[in-house]
């Protein structure tokens, strides 16, 4: 294992529990190690500028009229929420940028830079592919002080705070 890999730490499901645990003991017990350090969830969504087209209710022989924009314009954001105080921290990608190493990593320089006042920032965030590259892993290295990587089961978006964020966001674009 490289060295830098140990900075990706697991979160999984107990059973005894009946919760996700990991690795980072006190992580939401106390302020996850002190008032110095603190935890967010993250995520990435794309948002469609055009509506969602679905089954509706209508007379019978009468077509639906359903408003659009007109051209759909695709939105990448990378999210996070503070597990605290509910803050939501949002970096845009750049146009046809897409859900990636480059935006992850933008978001971890924009938390680092607007949670400055904490010495160690939890990330918690799923198993994404681009979570984990050798990319990811060198920068984690590099700000080992700063960031640590906690990883959810994959498939829990239930575990995910931040995804009903997203969730609210869809609903009112």
């Amino acid at each position: 294992m490289k060295e830098s890999a140990r900075y990706a730490k697991i979160v999984e499901w107990s059973e005894e529990d009946q919760c996700y645990v990991g690795s980072s003991p006190g992580l939401f017990y106390g302020g996850c190690h002190g008032d110095d350090e603190t935890a967010v969830f993250q995520d990435e969504v794309d948002v469609d500028t055009n509506p969602k087209i679905g089954s509706m209710w209508m007379f019978r022989g009468r077509q639906a009229r359903v408003e659009t924009l007109g051209n759909n314009e695709k939105r990448h954001l990378s999210g996070s929420i503070h597990w605290r105080t509910g803050q939501v921290f949002v970096t845009e990608g750049r146009p046809k940028q897409g859900r990636n190493t480059a935006l992850f990593l933008a978001h971890l320089d924009e938390l680092r830079r607007r949670l400055r006042r904490y010495r160690k920032i939890h990330v918690i965030c799923d198993n994404a592919k681009f979570h984990l590259g050798e990319e990811v892993q060198a920068y984690l290295w590099d700000h080992r002080d700063r960031i640590e990587l906690e990883l959810l089961p994959a498939y829990s978006p239930d575990a995910n705070p931040v995804e009903r964020v997203w969730w609210l966001l869809r609903e009112h674009v």
